[in-house]
């Protein structure tokens, strides 16, 4: 059944089916099987359904299988994010009336669909896994990424607009390849991958206001206003989608350990920004629209986000303090991206070009305009400050706030205000303050007096005074004065010198500044209450140099008491080591608080304001800005800090205000430390109580009160899910609790409440009988702390099978599965088994960690030992020893060393005995024996029950090919072929038994004869000869694969079996030298041609069971019926197969096979056939006979040279000529053997190395390579007609030496015209052809061109005559056979030749072409498909002509084809629709004239069948097919207009034509074209779309309505109602 497992390992490293599913996401639908893909397909569906975001047909069908439609994917989308905005789109197939109208809409709003193209949105296309990507990642506003993407094996077959897509999910891991490492870009997706796409996106959705605080695993996706999330934690993603619209969300202490990706929100909400994050935590958010929404958000109190991607219009307020807050924002938006700042912010980088950044309030500690972010500009608004701003591309900073240090990087940055420290890179300059100012003033401007970026400053402002203070970057004096802000900032020299009337101080004064950076105060009594001023100071150095005056406002509170306001202070967050306290105050002020234990005496006004806090453990101080809510953090993370409060403890906090003159009085809150100690499982628990058939019954207990949560998957299960964007270890664990927790992935789950100490009973049904399952545990107590996760393996529904044994398994065998002596031994069984002794599962008692166990039913506590249970359950026989007892005892050693138990992927149970527990003996007979086995269902397996028999192998000798090609024997040194050596393994053979012996068999596929040779292993001495006198043959037979000997019989000469070799005896093993002597009984070895194969054995066995092997020779038959299949004795070679591959090639020359080779003259081009008796290089010179005549010695050998070389073959008694040698003789005078006739001059090394051979000399020369089949040849060109060519060959195979020259010769022929034909392959295309009028081969050049066939549209040559058997004949006519060739004279042919070729009148030809140097023999040759038909004008007629002639020259051959045209086959055709401005359309209905203008005259049939121009008269034949009315108005011979009444949108208007005469009104056909072909539309159609505009118009379209047609869709042009 199943047993508890102590210690949790979240992941198993194994596959499974059904989890597969759950990583795949786009990548691939698993291969389920039927039970598992019903769960998975409805775990994924049904959490759809309750979503609302899949809906069934009206049978409830959710059809998983069938490809989904584009519509009813962004129907599903825009119900996960919540898009319901809709507004104007521009598709012309999406109508009011259609169901989707609505969401396309809101899905082209929302700006993430944009159609198939810019106006057509094909809803009712199925959508492919591309589009589905680029859908999706467009709302989870992932950026497109450039570059190839190396992810999957198909991503070029992705369309342009999707690759970045399809990158940037792979890059998330969002998208996984099939098995084959294949994406299937183009592939439809069906509705069962999309719900699967679908709900790991979404991970948990949030789809209604109000507050939530359960955390989740995975993302969680906030898609409407009025959410607020707190105290909790997400280990996905967070979405605030763009359904949330212009709302609000707010965040409070939420963790999320993957991405907040803002889309939605708007730009307040009730004066606050529309997402405040309140001590949160995130690595990375996302502030992205698709439709560019201005988006607010504010953190608070300990929020720490570390980077922030800007990539749409956005506020961000960082209202947290010191180091929390946006650690680091990055502008990366598309061009013109605005970010508006205010608080305290960390650094900011732009990189979007012509980006705005505003600093309207606060300070930014590091700003840097990069270089990508061309055309930037920075405003910094009074009072606000950037400690440094670096600028790296010319920018604009403007306004009148401050900065500490700025870098110019780049030339063209303009800066209005003077920063205190300036650094401009040398080379460049920039406009700073109104000053060109380059690197060397830049440093003496740096150096002049200045009062410091973000002074002087108002501190504690209270009703009647306040404080201010200064900091300056040298010692000086500085000189200020207050007054009231509407009489403005002082002037410099009024403040070092106050003027005597008009100055309108208020107070003024001067502090001596000592050294730089020093931080100085300076007290300003006697202000009024709630009254505005302005402080103004100037600082002067000891030489008089004064800086630039720096002003700050500021306005005195009203006299009332600070106080909280209502509702405040209140604890927000409470944790076990510190509280987080939400404050807001009626006034501007001080805020104190301390925390102490409960029963500590309350602090009073004086000690906050003396600091006199005694026993406070923590305390602290903060500005409070009126009616702005602020976050105090009491105590700390780390339990350990000094500050941390204690879990479950009772504190009181203490808070008081202050604004320097009225106080507040000092409030308390009382709280209690959170319970943050996870609940136990108690020991022994959870467990199963009960099992059935289709159910089990469990319990659980906890060491306090709470709640059990559950989930069941199939035993193997990976479970739960490795979430691997996650390398935190403790995220990842919190991440498994919540799946069990949430169900999620799981075949059932459920939950139960659980008391303190008590057990809980639960149910689960719906199980699969004789099924094992794991059941996984979560508990959770009252607190929200979740346990430690403990699971239940293989728990079983109820089983009526027996236990069996279903495989013994060893893990050391031979490669035909027999095992060896050193193997271990798993026996593995059907099921889990249990012990009838203890009823306990054998693996829970074996990784129990006990060796002694209570025996099941026992009432006096008898216990049992673990080695006497396996002792019970297994025995161990030797099956050839002759005791009775043949039981071998197994050596467990201490406790359970020598054993493993455990559980494998498919529940089965696998005992292993290691190889110290078996004690086997090589050559020896076992068997199992099994006893008291049972399983959790108590089915008992049969007493005795015996394993197959096993024997183990006698031993093991491994073979090895050694690189060793020359040793030395005892006649000196030897070139052998091969060597080995045969090694026992790991000492296996001294386990063989005193009887076995062993012999070596050598055989081989082919017949040798060899000399053996043998010393010890690594043996450095001599090699001894084996077989004394002679060679060992082998004679292969025909019919077997090999043949082999004996080495102890055959070649050792030991004829008794019973002394061969003892195995034991084969201690170091020997190395093994075969020297061939004959192969197939050639013994001269640069004759051999033939690879051999040697295979090698090693056999042992009985004495008498190796005589009956090798009585005879040993052939491959034997082998098999002996060794393999009777096992009489055993093959102990490793491996089992060694063979050695021995390739000796023939070291002579090739010949020229049986009457080759064979030479085909022509004029030009001779063509030599050839065949060699292998493979092989041919080196050939062609001389003309004077050149190089073939000479032995000094004489020349051919007795026809300088003659007519008339004598034919087998005749001549000198050089052979080729070219008049018939079939018949060929055999008789070119035999196939070795040819030498003697030639000195020329010599092979001048043949193969032919550089004096030249081709301006005549000569031609080449190397071809022949593969060893089949006949090849060799063409020589360029050669002269009619003459006397010798040619010489040489042939070289693989050996060095070449074969001897040989020469043959022959005889160029005459030169003759080309054979021409040329045809029409239809009415608009010809083909011609051209073969050589010999047997030889010629070259030909061609030339044709095709000309209009009117007379004007050729050349007049063509229209001359010649005569032909006495009668004129035009040439044009003559061409068409080759009555032109055989009748025209040469002057003609030549000037008709020139014409063709360009060389004459230079005519103006529609289209010409050439084909040049084209090798042709007796076959034609044949050239078609050429003409270009586009280019030819409908129903005009052509000529084709065509040339061809001999390369080495001759008379021209001509023919022609006539009647060549390309018939209209088209009908009328739409060619637009015009509609000129309407004519008093209302809403929805359409009135105007509508003009359908066609590409041709227009035509119809009468009822005599007769054709007649379209008549203008019948009006009627444009109707409307629904409301309104509709008729042509006009009409002439290619166009329609067409006076339409109130239309309605979505209907349409129908034309269909008819005659004109009475006995044609009823007759309606299709128009007619002149060349009598019909529109392929009839009727036509025209649907009327309505797009409504923003402004209320109506814009109205009308288009073609055909769909099976291209045309459907044309537009017409788009007017306003």
């Amino acid at each position: 059944m199943m047993y508890f497992k102590k210690t949790f390992f979240p992941i198993r490293k194994r596959a499974c089916a059904f989890l597969l599913s759950l990583c795949m996401l786009l990548g691939f639908l698993p291969v389920f099987t039927p039970t598992a893909q019903a769960a998975a397909s409805n775990y994924y569906l049904d959490r759809l359904v309750s979503w609302d975001i899949m809906r069934g047909d009206q049978a409830g069908n959710l059809e998983p299988n069938r490809s989904i439609t584009r519509a009813e994917f962004v129907t599903m989308l825009n119900r996960t994010f919540g898009y319901i905005k809709t507004g104007a789109q521009p598709f012309r197939d999406v109508v009011t009336r259609d169901w989707y109208y609505d969401d396309i809409s809101a899905a082209y709003t929302a700006g993430y669909f944009q159609g198939t193209s810019k106006s057509t949105a094909s809803p009712n296309a199925t959508l492919t896994r591309e589009e589905a990507t680029t859908m999706l990642c467009r709302n989870l506003m992932l950026q497109p990424v450039s570059g190839e993407n190396l992810s999957f094996t198909d991503s070029r077959l992705a369309s342009s607009w999707s690759r970045g897509y399809i990158k940037a999910a792979a890059n998330e891991g969002i998208l996984r390849g099939d098995p084959g490492g294949k994406f299937r870009p183009l592939d439809n997706i069906t509705r069962g991958e999309v719900a699967t796409m679908l709900v790991r996106v979404i991970g948990t959705p949030i789809q209604d206001p109000g507050t939530y605080s359960t955390s989740v695993a995975g993302n969680l996706m906030v898609s409407c206003s009025g959410v607020t999330l707190e105290n909790m934690t997400v280990t996905g993603d967070l979405y605030i989608t763009g359904g949330v619209g212009l709302g609000y969300v707010t965040l409070n202490n939420v963790t999320v350990y993957g991405k907040i990706i803002a889309s939605g929100a708007g730009e307040s909400n009730k004066g606050d920004c529309s997402i405040i994050l309140k001590n949160c935590t995130a690595p990375e958010m996302i502030v992205d629209s698709p439709s560019n929404q201005y988006v607010t958000i504010r953190t608070v109190g300990n929020t720490d986000i570390d980077k922030v991607y800007v990539r749409t219009d956005t506020y961000l307020e960082g209202k947290s303090t010191g180091r929390h807050g946006f650690q680091y924002i990055e502008v990366d938006g598309e061009s013109g991206t605005r970010l508006d700042l205010a608080g305290n912010i960390h650094e900011v980088v732009t990189v979007a070009p012509k980006s705005e950044i505003n600093v309207g309030s606060g300070t930014v500690k590091k700003m840097t305009v990069d270089e990508n972010a061309v055309d930037s500009t920075v405003t910094i608004a009074q009072g606000a400050a950037v400690e440094e701003l670096n600028l790296d591309t010319g920018a604009a900073v403007t306004g009148k706030g401050a900065i500490g240090t700025l870098n110019v990087n780049a030339p063209g940055c303009k800066v209005e205000m003077l920063p205190d420290d300036i650094n401009i890179r040398p080379g460049i300059t920039a406009d700073i303050h109104g000053m060109k100012m380059d690197s060397t003033l830049a440093d003496q401007i740096s150096d002049s007096p200045r009062i410091l970026s973000g002074y002087p400053r108002m501190d504690d402002i209270a009703p009647t005074q306040a404080k201010t203070s200064f900091t300056t970057n040298k010692p000086g004096t500085i000189y200020w004065a207050v007054r009231l802000s509407g009489d403005g900032p002082m002037a410099a020299n009024d403040l070092i010198k106050p003027p005597t009337y008009g100055a309108k101080i208020v107070k003024n004064g001067n502090l001596a500044v000592k050294d730089a950076n020093e931080v100085l105060s300076q007290a300003v009594n006697g202000l009024k209450i709630d009254t505005s001023y302005v402080l103004s100071a100037v600082l002067v150095d000891s030489r008089g140099d004064q800086s630039l005056v720096k002003s700050v406002y500021f306005t005195t509170p009203d006299n009332s008491k600070p106080d909280f306001a209502s509702g405040y202070p209140k604890a927000a967050t409470i944790e076990d080591t510190y509280v987080d306290f939400d404050a807001a105050t009626t006034k501007t002020c001080t805020l104190y608080w301390a925390i102490y234990k409960k029963g500590m005496p309350a602090p009073t006004a004086n000690d906050f304001k003396d600091g006199s806090l005694s026993g406070a453990i923590d305390s602290g101080s903060r500005k409070m800005i009126r009616s702005e809510e602020d976050s105090i953090r009491m105590g700390d993370v780390i339990e350990t800090a000094k500050n941390a409060l204690a879990e479950l403890t009772d504190y009181d906090a203490y808070f008081f205000l202050t604004d320097s003159i009225n106080d507040s009085s000092v409030k308390k809150v009382s709280i209690t430390t959170a319970d943050r100690t996870p609940p136990e499982f108690l020991n022994n628990y959870p467990r199963i109580s009960k099992i059935d058939k289709t159910a089990l019954t469990g319990e659980a207990a906890i060491n306090e009160d709470g709640k059990v949560y559950w989930a069941i998957v199939k035993h193997g299960t990976d479970y739960p899910v490795e979430n691997a964007a996650l390398d935190d270890a403790t995220a990842r664990e919190l991440d498994q609790k919540l799946q069990i927790k949430g169900g999620m992935y799981a075949l059932k789950s459920g939950s139960f409440s659980a008391k303190k100490n008590t057990a809980a009973s639960f149910n689960m049904s719906g199980l699969e009988a004789e099924t094992a399952y794991d059941i996984y545990f979560v508990a959770e107590d009252n607190s929200g702390n979740l346990s430690a996760i403990k699971v239940l393996e293989n728990a079983k529904t109820l089983d009526t099978n027996t236990p069996k044994l279903v495989e013994l398994r060893f893990s050391e065998a031979s490669d035909e599965g027999i095992p060896l002596a050193d193997t271990d031994i798993t026996l593995v069984f059907s099921e889990d088994i249990y012990s009838t002794q203890t009823k306990l599962s054998l693996v829970e008692m074996f990784e129990s960690g006990k060796d002694e166990f209570d025996v099941a039913g026992s009432k006096d506590g008898k216990t049992v030992k673990w080695s006497t249970v396996i002792d019970g359950m297994f025995t161990l026989n030797n099956l050839d020893i002759t005791d009775p007892d043949k039981k071998v005892p197994l050596a467990l050693g201490t406790g359970k060393d020598n054993m493993t138990v455990s559980l494998n992927e498919d529940g089965q149970t696998e005992v292993t005995f290691h190889n110290a527990a078996l004690n086997l003996l090589s050559g020896t007979r076992y068997q199992f024996v099994l006893n008291f086995i049972t399983d959790s269902s108590n089915n008992n397996m049969g007493r005795d029950t015996k394993s197959d028999e096993f024997r183990i192998m006698d031993a093991q000798v491994d073979f090895n090919e050694l690189e060793t090609v020359t040793i030395t024997a005892d006649n000196g040194p030897v070139s052998v072929d091969t060597t080995f050596s045969m090694i026992p393994y790991a000492n296996s053979t001294a386990n063989a038994s005193d009887n076995t012996r062993y012999d070596v068999i050598i055989a081989s596929d082919t017949t040798i004869e060899f000399n053996l040779y043998r010393r010890e292993h690594n043996d450095s001495g001599k090699w001894e000869k084996v077989n004394r006198t002679d060679s060992i043959s082998i004679v292969n037979p025909p019919a077997e694969k090999w043949s082999g000997r004996s080495y102890n019989k055959d070649i050792a000469g030991c004829t008794e079996p019973e002394k061969y070799p003892v195995l034991q005896s084969l201690q170091t093993g020997y190395d093994y030298a075969i020297e061939l002597t004959s192969i197939n009984e050639i013994t001269k070895k640069d004759k051999w041609d033939a690879t051999v194969n040697l295979y090698l054995f090693c056999v042992a066995g009985s004495p008498s069971n190796l005589r009956n092997l090798v009585q005879g020779d040993v052939t491959e038959s034997i082998w098999r019926q002996r060794v393999i299949t009777a096992k009489t004795v055993s093959s102990i070679g490793n491996p089992s197969n060694f063979s050695i591959e021995i390739v000796r090639s023939n070291q002579s020359a090739p010949n020229f096979n049986q009457a080759y080779p064979r030479i085909s003259p022509g004029d030009s081009l001779t063509t030599i056939s050839y065949q060699l008796d292998r493979a092989g290089d041919v080196y050939y010179v062609v001389a003309p006979e004077t050149n190089l005549p073939p000479k032995n010695d000094i004489k020349i050998i051919d007795d026809e040279y300088g003659s007519g070389w008339v004598t034919k073959p087998p005749q001549s008694s000198g050089i052979l000529n080729l070219g008049k040698l018939n079939d018949t003789d060929a055999p008789k005078v070119l035999p196939a053997n070795q040819r030498d006739m003697g030639i000195t001059s020329p010599n092979a090394s001048q043949i193969m190395n032919p550089s004096q051979f030249t081709n301006d000399a005549g000569y031609r020369t080449g190397k071809v390579t022949y593969s060893g089949a089949g006949t090849a040849t060799i063409q020589i060109e360029n050669l002269n007609a009619n003459s006397k060519y010798y040619i010489y060959f040489v042939l070289k195979g693989t050996y060095a030496l070449p074969s001897n020259v040989l020469c043959y010769k022959f005889s160029t022929t005459d030169v003759v015209s080309p054979k021409l034909q040329a045809n029409a392959q239809n009415t608009n295309d010809v083909r011609y052809q051209v073969s050589s009028a010999t047997s030889g081969t010629i070259l030909i050049d061609t030339y044709w061109a095709l000309y209009n066939a009117n007379t004007n549209g050729h050349p007049s040559i063509f229209e001359k005559t010649i005569t032909v058997n006495g009668t004129p004949m035009k040439i044009l006519d003559a061409m068409q056979n080759d009555k032109f060739d055989l009748n025209a004279d040469s002057n003609t042919k030549q000037e008709v030749w020139e014409t063709l070729t360009g060389d004459g009148s230079g005519y103006l030809n529609s289209q010409s072409g050439q084909n040049l140097n084209v090798p042709a023999g007796a076959e034609w040759v044949s050239f078609k498909n050429f003409l270009d038909s586009e280019k030819l004008e409908y129903n005009n007629t052509y000529v084709f002509i065509v040339a061809a002639q001999n390369k080495q020259g001759g008379n021209p051959v001509f023919r022609s084809v006539q009647n060549i045209m390309r018939v209209d086959a088209l009908g009328p055709r739409i060619e637009s629709i015009l509609t000129p401005p309407s004519t008093g359309s209302r809403a929805h209905r359409y009135s105007g004239t509508i003009i359908v203008t066609f590409d041709k005259a227009l035509y119809v049939r009468k009822s005599d069948g007769s054709k007649a121009a379209y008549p203008p008269g019948n009006t009627t034949d444009a109707y409307p097919l629904g409301a309104g009315g509709c008729s042509i108005s006009k009409a002439n011979s290619q166009s329609l207009s067409i006076t339409c009444q109130n239309i309605p949108a979505g209907s349409m208007i129908e034309i269909s034509p008819h005659g004109q005469g009475s006995a044609d009104k009823d007759i309606s056909e299709p128009f007619l074209g002149k060349n009598d072909y019909a529109s392929k539309l009839h009727p036509i159609r025209l649907l009327l779309n309505e797009t409504v505009n923003k402004d209320g118009t109506s814009t109205f379209q009308f288009v073609i309505s055909a769909p099976t047609q291209d045309c459907d869709g044309m537009t017409s042009e788009i007017i306003r109602s």
